[in-house]
């Protein structure tokens, strides 16, 4: 295992306050970006669940060589052996038993190291509260970059702020007084409902620990300017494209390779026929009376008349769920007879295709991969349209070219 380098640097700087980075508008050049998200510090932590803050952290960390330990839950996304030389990957999460524990515990020894952590945002409280606080580290040795776990983090806002706005204002003074006694005036303690996962605590969070950004990969407009919150967040808005457009070749062939993705072996399998246009249809899930897992009740009617409305001339992909990757008997059957082909192997966050393939229509039911879709990828949605960010980014046109078809319907 690499070894983290042993030379500090004293740089005790604050993460600048960044609220809208927008690199299409000018506001800043590359390399000004680039210093813009380089850590401050002598160490940088990365602590990954789900696969869009994966997403984040794997170009994040082609941009800088602080040294940096890696956690992350979803292993089967990575092939180690291309991480950078300055990345030590951690395997396990054994609270203050395991290994990324005490790495954390030994960096810390030294009372003038800082740390500059990137992590899920849903899981970030509790991580902060296991990882630092229970071991002394004080928070202003912290600068915490919050990673966006996608629909879930929106949703969150959604049920918390806007849809029961009554109860709001109550909810959110509980959970930031909870907060500041689990950082600042009680001693840790185990079985605390705050040192256990509990993502409903995520937005106090943000606003509680000092120094924290809170990367979205999406406009922040899709919040109601009017919600509880919306102005007390520091808000970093970072789509997937601009920071994958701010990597050199060289970085983003050691980011690809590093997440399995073999430009080769997709290049001849989504490009082989010249006369026909590729198009990926992204699959969800969900159960039937019985309990029996279905892609969507209505799956026959919708993809009859995905196939019927496109006409000739395109190629369909299936992309599943990972929760039912090739759909249901019955689902896989109709695809075989309507000409669907497979994909090769996807470990890697589905969202990386939108990157390497900007010319790359993709659709489906609704899904996280939409958001780094931009106005040209996202050809048509499936099904009813129900969570956040999602449907604020459609109502906001985001995506002019993409039809609807609900129950067999199109509805554009």
């Amino acid at each position: 295992m690499k070894r983290i380098l042993l030379t500090i640097v004293v740089l005790a700087m604050m993460i600048p306050s960044i609220y809208s980075v927008d690199i299409d508008r000018g506001d800043y050049s590359k390399k000004q970006f680039i210093q813009s998200i380089t850590p401050k510090t002598e160490y940088a932590i990365y602590m990954l669940w789900g696969s869009l803050p994966v997403l984040y952290a794997g170009m994040h960390m082609q941009t800088h060589d602080v040294p940096s330990i890696m956690w992350a839950q979803r292993r089967e996304h990575f092939d180690f052996s291309y991480l950078p030389d300055h990345v030590q990957q951690v395997e396990d999460l054994y609270l203050r038993e395991g290994r990324l524990a005490r790495v954390i515990q030994d960096l810390a020894r030294d009372p003038k190291v800082r740390f500059t952590v990137y992590l899920t945002d849903t899981m970030a409280g509790w991580a902060i509260l296991q990882y630092f606080v229970s071991i002394g580290i004080a928070l202003d040795r912290l600068d915490i970059e919050f990673l966006s776990d996608g629909s879930a983090t929106a949703n969150l806002y959604y049920q918390q702020y806007v849809d029961n706005a009554q109860s709001a204002i109550s909810r959110y003074q509980l959970q930031r007084q909870r907060v500041r006694q689990a950082l600042y005036h009680t001693n840790y303690t185990r079985g605390s409902r705050l040192n256990t996962w509990d993502y409903h605590y995520m937005y106090a969070f943000a606003k509680e620990l000092p120094r924290v950004r809170f990367w979205i990969p999406h406009t922040t407009d899709v919040f109601p300017k009017k919600s509880l919150i919306y102005s007390d967040m520091n808000w970093f808005m970072l789509p997937f494209h601009k920071l994958y457009n701010a990597l050199t070749s060289d970085q983003r062939e050691r980011f690809e390779r590093m997440l399995q993705f073999n430009r080769e072996e997709f290049d001849q399998t989504l490009f082989a026929d010249k006369d026909r246009t590729p198009v990926i249809m992204i699959g969800g899930w969900s159960t039937d009376e019985r309990g029996n897992r279905r892609i969507s009740a209505t799956f026959e009617q919708d993809v009859k008349a995905l196939v019927a409305h496109m006409g000739a001339g395109y190629r369909f992909f299936f992309k599943g769920h990972p929760e039912l990757p090739s759909g249901n008997p019955r689902e896989r059957a109709l695809m075989q007879q309507l000409g669907f082909e497979s994909l090769p192997n996807v470990s890697f966050p589905f969202e990386l295709l939108l990157l390497v393939y900007p010319n790359l229509m993709v659709g489906g039911y609704s899904s996280s991969v939409f958001m780094t879709a931009d106005k040209t990828q996202l050809r048509f949605i499936l099904g009813p349209l129900l969570a956040q960010p999602v449907l604020a980014l459609y109502e906001r046109g985001t995506w002019p070219d993409a039809i609807r078809i609900q129950d067999g319907v199109v509805l554009k």
